[in-house]
């Protein structure tokens, strides 16, 4: 299992890399990926924010957990949104589906 560490520019990631690295090793929960990639970011098991103080405001905060989840949601594993040939970009027309609202 995949663990992507996001990173927002925030602050230093090197420590939480560091002891997630050590937790990952210890319990053998798979690498740790420091990264502000969307692609990589849906293919990852678990995903780690910055804590919530770095954001602007609570709302913030949640709009990019939520943000990152959905991601997530294209991986085989879940939702399947995508196929493994899939070119689509996050964000592009052809990478979501419309959702009916009644």
């Amino acid at each position: 299992m995949t663990t992507a560490l996001v990173d927002y520019d925030s602050g230093n990631l090197h420590s939480a890399q560091k002891a997630f690295e050590r937790m990952a090793t210890e319990v053998g929960a798979g690498p740790i990926i420091v990264t502000g990639d969307p692609d990589v970011v849906a293919r990852a098991d678990r995903i780690v924010l910055p804590e919530s103080d770095r954001f602007e405001c609570t709302a913030a905060y949640y709009a990019t957990l939520f943000h990152e989840m959905t991601h997530s949601t294209g991986h085989p594993k879940r939702l399947g949104r995508f196929s493994a040939d899939s070119t689509a970009a996050f964000g592009a027309s052809t990478s979501s589906s419309s959702v009916s609202r009644t």
